[in-house]
This record gives structure tokens, C-alpha cells and sequence, in this order.
């Protein structure tokens, strides 16, 4: 069954990314190809790197794995990233506001259905409370969701970022060419 869902998942998280990543092309051009290669690559060393510290794990039922990390958690953060960035340029909002907008969005996402459903319900992955974690120094009195603080910050922070670093190269690089 883990096997099954693993490969659903997979499947799932593929075709979605492939359809933001073409939906971008034409937005951003060839820049798009870059900027998912560091999606994927950040979101497994990330993910790879944070599970290792005891934060929280992964569960076998995600199926197929490279080394600590499903193979679909790369994908789904590409998919996450690239369509809140997408959403803020179909609200016709300017460069910045769309990454202000991608950065809200993306903590939304996790907040209300990414950590709720996939951790909380189905149990794809297990939360463990850390002493001295990356971020202890807030109170514990905020950490109170199903995820700890630090997890929404990077939700709102990796789709801003990622979609700050494909705006760049989109008018930087033409620039220096």
C-alpha cells in the first residue's frame, strides 16, 4: 500500500509541477528551468538536512524515499512555490506585491491544508518537539499548531524567495546579455 501511495503521490506532484513550471515558461521564459532545478534541489537537502536534526519525520506509508525524504516532497514544493508565484501575477499584482502575495499564500497553503491533512490526518510525516531547535527562542505559547512555528516562516519564506530569484534572473540576466 506505502508503495502505491508513494508512487500516487509522485505521480500527483510531477504533473502538477510540470503544469506550473510550462504555465511560468511563458511569463518568465527559460528562467523557469533554473529556478525549478533549485527548488528541488533545496527542498530535498532542506528537507533531508531538517528531518535528520529529530524535527520531525517521515513516515513509511510516503512509499519511495531518497534517503530520508519522499520522493514527492521535492515536487510538491516546486508546485507550492511556483503557484502562489502564479496566483499573484494572475491577480494582476505588480513584481513585488506578487511575491509579497506568493509568501502569504504559501504559509496559508501549509497552514490550513498542507500540515493539517498530510501530517495530522493522514500521518505522512510526525512533528517531535526539538529543546534547542533552529527556532527555541519562540515562546511556547505560539507553538500551539500542528507544526511548529518555524515551519509556517519557511512556508511563507522559500515561495517569496524562489519567486524573487526567477524575477531576477528574468530581468537581470537579459541585462547583462
Amino acid at each position: 500500500m506505502s508503495r502505491t501511495i508513494g508512487f500516487l503521490a509522485v505521480t500527483l506532484f510531477v504533473v502538477l509541477s510540470a503544469f506550473t513550471a510550462h504555465t511560468l515558461w511563458y511569463l518568465r521564459g527559460v528562467f523557469i528551468v533554473p529556478q525549478t532545478v533549485m527548488i528541488l534541489a533545496i527542498g530535498l537537502a532542506g528537507e533531508h538536512y531538517v528531518s535528520g536534526k529529530g524535527y520531525y519525520h517521515y513516515t513509511p506509508t510516503n512509499g519511495l524515499f531518497i534517503g530520508r525524504v519522499p520522493v514527492y516532497i521535492p515536487f510538491m514544493w516546486v508546485f507550492v512555490c511556483q503557484s502562489c508565484h502564479l496566483a499573484g501575477l494572475w491577480l494582476g499584482l505588480g513584481d513585488a506585491a506578487a511575491l509579497v502575495f506568493a509568501g502569504t499564500l504559501g504559509f496559508l497553503v501549509d497552514f490550513v491544508a498542507i500540515e493539517p491533512v498530510f501530517s495530522r490526518q493522514i500521518g505522512l510525516w510526525l512533528w517531535k518537539p526539538v529543546d534547542n531547535g533552529f527556532f527555541s527562542f519562540v515562546p511556547p505559547q505560539f507553538n500551539r499548531f500542528t507544526a511548529p512555528v518555524g515551519n509556517y516562516l519557511v512556508w511563507m519564506g522559500f515561495p517569496f524567495v524562489m519567486g524573487f530569484v526567477l524575477d531576477c534572473m528574468y530581468k537581470v540576466i537579459p541585462l547583462i546579455l
